[in-house]
């Protein structure tokens, strides 16, 4: 069955200030995320430089307007072991990786995380697949 395509708003996010496990991310390895229900649906992020930071504050890469969300609810971040990573950030509600809560855990294409009421869908860019 054939999803409708949807149109989304792209932010380029470029981050300088990176936590010691991020690794310096390969020029191929791009990976965004797209707000597809919930606060900001229609939002896409895009990770450049290593992590996207989510949560309810301006400063976050990807700020959702959710009381159900924490200012620094959680990260997305490529790590030094090659995979991308989504750790929760000590949020109150929790962050849900394919609908189990999780602390801190390996992404892939596809994924879906929810925060909040918001449900986010973690792709892999073309260039990054292969």
């Amino acid at each position: 069955m054939n999803e409708p395509k949807q149109e989304f708003e792209t932010t380029v996010v470029d981050c300088e200030q990176l936590p010691a496990d991020v690794a310096a991310e390969p020029p191929s390895a791009l990976a965004e995320m797209a707000v597809i229900s919930g606060p900001g649906a229609g939002t896409v992020a895009t990770l450049v430089g290593g992590r996207l930071r989510i949560g309810r504050r301006p400063e976050n890469e990807l700020s959702l307007p959710d009381p159900r969300i924490s200012g620094r609810h959680a990260t997305v971040y490529y790590a030094a072991s090659g995979e991308f990573r989504i750790r929760d950030r000590g949020s109150r509600n929790g962050t849900f990786l394919n609908g189990s809560r999780v602390q801190e855990y390996v992404v892939r294409d596809g994924d879906l995380i929810q925060v909040g009421s918001a449900v986010l869908r973690f792709r892999l860019s073309v260039r990054a697949r292969g």
